[in-house]
């Protein structure tokens, strides 16, 4: 599967493929069960080329499966291609064994995670590859806590729509659409047809 795709590289950091969609049928149940997948090793002189991983992912998720198994199978075969310093392994799934039958829980997620070689001993590194699953999310938590009430980018010195008040106009019917006044424009004369109908007919005294 891998077809040689395993290169020398003096390379000593934190690898990391995340977010790796996958599909897999529980054996119990004979459901599917689907989520993504973290990939991450620390290269001992080689490494593998990236598009493997997810290709390793797949190879043991078309199968009968458990989430616990899968999750120590990748993280076993990564060892056993290039022999890492290490290996982390993360799957956060949902179950369709726990969504239509059972307990019928719509919004849980199992989370797995299986630690080999440094990982495993070394505090800092799982904190490391568990700070960069984190970062994307985090620095777009926090533009969002940035923005202006309403989501719109308001340039300094000029109010937002939430700072405008409900009738900026006193009562003479314009509009404010942003930092900009809309008057409504008089409609003319005859523009509209006057209603056509029956007048009630006056009864003779």
């Amino acid at each position: 599967m891998l077809n040689g795709a395993i290169f020398r590289e003096s390379y000593e950091g934190l690898v990391l493929v995340r977010d790796i969609e996958f599909y897999s049928l529980c054996e119990h149940h004979l459901l599917p069960f689907f989520g993504r997948a973290h990939i991450a090793y620390l290269p001992a002189g080689r490494v593998i080329g990236l598009s493997k991983l997810p290709r390793l992912m797949d190879v043991y998720a078309r199968r009968l499966q458990v989430q616990e198994r899968l999750t120590e199978q990748v993280a076993r075969a990564v060892q056993q291609a290039i022999q890492p310093r290490g290996v982390a392994v993360r799957v956060e799934a949902a179950h369709f064994c726990m969504m239509m039958r059972g307990v019928e829980k719509q919004e849980s997620l199992t989370i797995t995670s299986s630690f080999l070689g440094d990982f495993r001993r070394d505090m800092d590194l799982r904190q490391e590859f568990f700070a960069a699953l984190r970062g994307p999310e985090t620095a777009a938590h926090s533009h969002r806590e940035s923005r202006p009430a309403h989501g719109v980018h308001t340039p300094e010195g000029l109010p937002s729509r939430a700072e405008t008040p409900a009738d900026p106009t006193g009562g003479s019917g314009a509009r404010r659409i942003g930092v900009f006044t809309e008057t409504p424009r008089p409609v003319p004369r005859g523009k509209y047809p006057r209603r056509v109908g029956r007048r009630p007919s006056r009864q003779r005294s």
